[in-house]
């Protein structure tokens, strides 16, 4: 047999497991509403592929991603934020959520105030699946909303390839459709 072959057919079977095995993902975030600012991590494999900082500025956002800074404007048409969300709950169908925690503090200077908050951060956190674990903290002395998020995940490259043309082919669909 031809060696060549035998190189071209390993190389070929190694690319199809590449697309079909489970990768393991990690990802740590911090968020702060009330400053505007977040900030994660993303790791594949333990090893760190992405550093994302984003905060407010005046009419853009700004990203810092893996050191680097960047600006783009904000999402302010409801058909750019649509598009956004339809993308995230498309890549949801490929991710499978091993293990999770979310730590959130609440606080108010109006105990009645904070009280609210805490109660309704605490009503949408136990709509997460049961395997993230969650917790709502009070701190009555300072108005604040800090939430501090760990997921791990698996995903399958070929899934998240099927996701994201599933929702480019739409997007052009409908940009066929109005012209």
């Amino acid at each position: 047999m031809n060696v060549a072959f035998l190189i071209v057919l390993i190389a070929a079977e190694a690319a199809f497991a590449l697309l079909l095995l489970p990768v393991g993902v990690r990802v740590t975030a911090h968020i702060d509403s009330l400053s505007l600012r977040a900030g994660a991590e993303v790791a594949v494999y333990g090893a760190r592929v992405l550093l994302l900082g984003v905060s407010q500025s005046k009419d853009a956002v700004r990203l810092r991603i893996n050191g680097k800074n960047r600006e783009i404007p904000s999402l302010s048409s409801d058909g750019k934020k649509r598009s956004v969300i339809h993308l995230a709950s498309s890549m949801k169908k490929a991710l499978f959520l091993r293990s999770g925690r979310v730590a959130v503090l609440v606080g108010g200077e109006d105990a009645a105030r904070g009280a609210t908050v805490w109660g309704g951060v605490a009503a949408l956190l136990s709509l997460l699946p049961e395997r993230v674990s969650r917790r709502v903290y009070f701190s009555p002395s300072s108005e604040t909303l800090t939430a501090d998020v760990g997921l791990s995940f698996t995903l399958s490259p070929l899934s998240v390839l099927t996701a994201v043309a599933a929702y480019f082919l739409k997007d052009a669909r409908r940009k066929n459709e109005r012209t």
